[in-house]
């Protein structure tokens, strides 16, 4: 047993010393529960539930940035900054047109990021780096311990070991995505990621084909390892086909000739032809908006036994986690206690980090019934502070001294329970709560399927354009707007749908580059500066997030070019 004990121990630690990272397990805590209660030495005496708790680890590192509010990621001061979603939100919002960190003045490790501006000692923008490698890590333990202890499982239990297995790839291969998506030029870790190497360095088209390979891969191995309904807090294959398909439409930024545009729609209907049948208009979307982003909301994730609009949930509502991410980031990051609105009377939460805004180019996106931008029919603004409560847009600097005029409280979770109707039921909403735990964080959620199948279509990836207008009046409709005729949806009018559809919903740096106005073809208020208001063009490198510095000294890896 000795041989086989070592990968629970060594499992990670090689890999994360060569990512500069402590490869200390104490500051590790590769375990959710405390570590003393299941070890390596008490193995012997249940394998079983030893498995079932580092398969949750896997996913737990997807939820917190440590245990016992300990940050995991040394080098990173600012747990927060480490955790899973919030990292992706940080690369992926906030130096865009839909959202502003207003804690920059006196963070060095925030720096000059909310302006898109930044370099290798911005702790924001690669922090998410050491969490992707991390979770990898833990994943890549995981799979060499169960592999390995194949004979150590009971009979009745093995099921649930070739089931973990493939759940360990996807979670991997999910962490390797965002790594891909934000950094580029990356080390690719898989099953043959041998414990305490260096993982090689590709570049990012070599890592896109890797990683594609190996997706379709383990999304062939659901068919005969994860089936049924999921358990609620892990995923199925909608989670696969969905990441799938945002690999496809996006291969050009990965080094291809043209993004593939037929396999990403073929990867969206796999997951369309699922869910049709159920909810909104028979289109396995939520009946409201603000369901998806309220208390109980775990009820539309796989598992949760309603509709399941929600693709791939992270946990909050049962868990009792502190995170500083996910919803709790959403809820609390938003507040504003700088206007004429209770937060609890508003969304049914107290307390307020007051450090999170939107700008002004997303509230321009949507229709309004006066020029004041205070109302709109549109129910994907229902819970915004606006004009309305005091706040405004003006050249005043992106900063909390300048709350309320300079920015919207664009908010968009809550902790209030919705009805299938639309309204608020006070009684299952429960008592308001300072770390929103009655709602979870959708990363991936059907409605973006819908509006991908329809930009795949609208590409020529496949369908019809009757398809595609179907598609995105599910969405319109839904909002509580009119919908639209066909002459009326084109490429430009489905990008600013999306825009409304998913704002502050991790997508918005991609996308933009997709299409092909990040660097430069379009403005917001102080892009690329933080004295300009009108904005200005990135430099060209900024296509990518450098590497963090010590991980190219100590690995060896060549850093992102520009940097």
């Amino acid at each position: 047993m000795k041989s086989f004990k070592k990968y629970i121990i060594a499992g990670s630690i090689g890999v994360l010393a060569t990512m500069g990272i402590s490869s200390c397990t104490g500051d590790l805590d590769l375990l959710p529960t405390d570590p003393s209660d299941t070890t390596a030495a008490s193995f012997d005496e249940d394998p079983d539930s030893y498995m079932n708790a580092m398969i949750a680890d896997v996913f737990f590192g997807l939820c917190t940035y440590g245990i016992s509010d300990n940050n995991a990621l040394n080098g990173v001061a600012d747990g927060g900054f480490s955790t899973f979603q919030r990292g992706i939100f940080n690369c992926e919002e906030l130096p865009t047109d839909e959202a502003c960190w207003l804690w920059y003045a006196n963070d060095t490790e925030v720096g000059q990021m909310p302006f898109g501006i930044v370099g290798t000692t911005t702790a924001m923008a690669f922090a998410p780096y050491y969490r992707f490698i991390v979770n990898a890590s833990i994943c890549n333990n995981f799979i060499a311990t169960w592999t390995a202890g194949e004979s150590y499982v009971s009979k009745a239990n093995e099921a649930n070991r070739m089931k973990y297995l493939c759940l360990a790839r996807a979670v991997r291969e999910i962490n390797m995505f965002y790594l891909l998506d934000l950094y580029g030029n990356v080390p690719w870790i898989d099953d043959g990621t041998a414990v305490g190497s260096t993982p090689t360095q590709y570049p990012a088209s070599e890592i896109y084909d890797k990683l594609v390979a190996e997706m379709e891969e383990t999304l062939a191995s659901f068919d005969t390892y994860v089936t049924g309904t999921p358990v609620y807090g892990y995923f199925g294959k909608d989670a696969l086909d969905a990441y799938l398909m945002k690999l496809y439409m996006n291969a050009a930024q990965f080094g291809k000739s043209a993004n593939d545009w037929s396999n990403a729609y073929a990867h969206a209907m796999n997951i369309i032809n699922r869910h049709k049948g159920e909810g909104f208009n028979g289109s396995g979307l939520c009946y409201d908006y603000n369901q998806v982003f309220g208390a109980g909301n775990k009820r539309f994730a796989p598992g949760g036994g309603d509709v399941n609009e929600i693709l791939f949930t992270l946990p909050q509502e049962d868990t009792k986690m502190t995170t500083y991410a996910g919803a709790e980031l959403m809820c609390l990051g938003y507040g504003n206690t700088y206007g004429d609105g209770s937060m609890q009377d508003m969304y049914n939460v107290s307390g307020a980090w007051n450090c999170i805004l939107g700008r002004k180019q997303l509230a321009e996106a949507f229709d309004w019934n006066d020029d004041a931008m205070s109302q709109s029919d549109d129910q994907r603004v229902r819970f915004w502070m606006t004009s309305a409560h005091g706040y405004s847009f003006s050249s005043a600097p992106l900063n909390a001294d300048n709350c309320p005029n300079n920015g919207y409280p664009t908010i968009k979770f809550t902790n209030w329970y919705i009805n299938n109707d639309g309204s608020i039921d006070y009684d299952k909403s429960g008592d308001v709560n300072a770390n929103c735990w009655n709602t979870d964080y959708p990363m991936v959620r059907l409605a973006e399927i819908y509006l991908s199948a329809a930009e795949c279509i609208l590409n020529g990836g496949g369908g019809s354009q009757s398809d595609a207008l179907t598609y995105v009046n599910y969405i319109r409709e839904r909002a509580g707007i009119s919908a639209w005729s066909q002459s009326q949806l084109t490429i430009e009018t489905l990008k600013a749908e999306r825009q409304r559809e998913l704002y502050t919903e991790c997508t918005r740096r991609t996308d933009l580059k997709r299409y092909g106005t990040w660097i430069s073809g379009s403005k917001w208020d102080y892009k690329g500066s933080d004295s300009n208001y009108s904005g200005q063009d990135f430099p060209s490198n900024f296509n990518w997030y450098p590497l963090p510095p010590n991980v190219c000294s100590m690995a060896g890896y060549d850093q992102n070019p520009g940097y």
